[in-house]
């Protein structure tokens, strides 16, 4: 099994995205499956929405400065800025 590593960068995302989710789900959260799923969802989705908006700030601030495509990029995946 190829072991997966992870930059610096998306470890902070996740970090974030964690914190994201304990404060929104945190103190109901308990052994419960569905608190579980809820607590999961909300983790997942704002660590994808970190990576998306992430992205579009690095386009954005790119070698052209392209931030068209950045605003495409947030509107394709329904990220609102």
């Amino acid at each position: 099994m190829k072991l997966i590593r992870m930059n610096e960068r998306i470890l902070e995302l996740n970090a974030q995205a964690d914190k994201y989710a304990w404060e929104k789900i945190g103190e109901k959260y308990d052994e419960s499956r569905s608190l579980n799923w809820e607590w999961e969802d909300t983790k997942m989705a704002k660590f994808a929405e970190l990576i998306i908006q992430d992205c579009a700030d690095f386009v954005a601030a790119g070698e052209f400065g392209d931030s068209g495509t950045a605003k495409e990029l947030m509107k394709y995946f329904g990220v609102e800025e």
